[in-house]
């Protein structure tokens, strides 16, 4: 499974540039996804130990793969110098945008993919999230700082170019519910302690 998230990462990474290569890339996860559950001797469906997601309709792990492998954010990348690849602040830039890219084009077809495992869609928003907040909340103090917005920036600007309807309709369902939530705690009716101003 690792190997197979191993090779779309590097895919992603490599086949960038031109976007069209990124939308394929977003239609094969797609196709991937709708492949029929794997299933053992008793029929069975077969989940990892350790996520408890099913092949394939919930792609264990990818998310989590991506995070990790696909976009890393450390100055140089320290994994790749491990593995005997130097790579330059502009190729990881590039590399950064590319994943970035491919995450926002997934998430917009997620979100037109009425069949899309929940648990997934939420992985995306979370990505979105992350990227959006480092390019907003990186300070800028010195040079270092404000040489990282030079990944930071581009990186985010591909949610809102490639996904910004579903980011937008997200981040105001987010509010709503957290309103919700506020207000029900001052009524006391969330069951988490909070004063019921109305008695």
């Amino acid at each position: 499974m690792w190997d197979l998230w191993n090779i779309v990462c590097d895919a992603i990474d490599h086949l960038g540039d031109p976007t069209s290569n990124l939308e394929q890339l977003v239609q094969m996860m797609i196709c991937i996804s709708k492949l029929p559950d794997v299933v053992d001797v008793n029929g069975e469906v077969v989940k990892p130990s350790m996520n408890s997601k099913v092949f394939w309709r919930e792609l264990p792990g990818f998310a989590f793969y991506f995070r990790e492998v696909a976009t890393p954010t450390d100055v140089p990348p320290t994994s790749q110098l491990l593995r005997g690849n130097p790579i330059t602040w502009g190729e990881q830039v590039q590399k950064h945008t590319h994943a970035n890219t491919f995450k926002a084009l997934y998430l917009h077809a997620l979100d037109s993919n009425l069949q899309t495992p929940h648990r997934h869609f939420a992985a995306m928003h979370n990505h979105a999230q992350w990227t959006l907040c480092e390019a907003l909340e990186v300070p800028t103090d010195h040079v270092e700082q404000v040489r990282r917005t030079e990944m930071y920036v581009p990186a985010a600007s591909q949610w809102i170019l490639k996904a910004g309807a579903t980011v937008s309709r997200f981040c105001a369902q987010r509010a709503n519910n957290d309103g919700e939530r506020v207000v029900q705690r001052w009524i006391g009716g969330d069951n988490s302690g909070g004063v019921d101003v109305g008695r």
